[in-house]
């Protein structure tokens, strides 16, 4: 299963940890990458009998496992990992642990996370004025951002937890003097824009 690669890979059975039925999880293991090295799961579970790490395959002596379609599923992420290193830009610049976090998206989730929230709403009220140029959906929805940013001038999406929707919530009713119908519409106007695809 191994060959034809732009970095190291190999499996890697991590027997210095096991469950309770003495399995141990089986990885990728990305290697050669300016010296680093980081591991992406593959999900399965193996005791170390069961684990040809010669032939890099499941034995067919397993018997909680279907080994024929296991060993495929294995070769299948392993390979999809590989060519995704080899189409990767930068690749050869990146560390093990960067390649990884790109290959299981959290470079993208890091990249959301840090989104400007009141950039969401200039791209909401863009779509919804292209969608009805005569509605009144620019004015309702900057008049929530003022509202937002009177409360916070900067924002990003990482910051919106349950706590600050707690403290906003209060700001409304309390500092703004605003009804509960009222304070119900704006929250629905700000997780209507939170909730575009960014």
């Amino acid at each position: 299963m191994e060959g034809f690669l732009m970095a190291s890979l190999k499996y890697y059975l991590d027997t210095r940890h096991t469950n309770k039925e003495g399995k141990s999880l089986l990885s990728i293991r990305i290697g050669g990458l300016n010296n680093s090295a980081s591991l992406v799961s593959t999900h399965f579970h193996l005791k170390e009998s069961d684990w040809d790490s010669t032939n890099n395959r499941i034995k067919p002596s397993c018997t909680y496992y279907d080994v024929k379609d296991s060993n495929i599923i294995l070769q299948e992420q392993f390979l999809k990992l590989n060519k995704f290193i080899v189409n990767c830009e930068d690749a050869d610049e990146m560390t093990a642990t960067e390649i990884r976090d790109k290959y299981l998206g959290k470079e993208q989730e890091k990249k959301i996370v840090n989104i400007d929230v009141y950039d969401l709403f200039d791209k909401f009220i863009a779509v919804k004025v292209a969608e009805n140029p005569n509605g009144k959906t620019n004015e309702v929805y900057m008049h929530t951002k003022r509202i937002m940013m009177s409360f916070a001038k900067a924002l990003r999406i990482k910051e919106v937890t349950t706590r600050f929707l707690e403290r906003f919530y209060q700001y409304l009713l309390v500092d703004r003097k605003n009804k509960i119908n009222t304070t119900k519409k704006t929250a629905r106007k700000f997780r209507a824009v939170s909730h575009i695809k960014h």
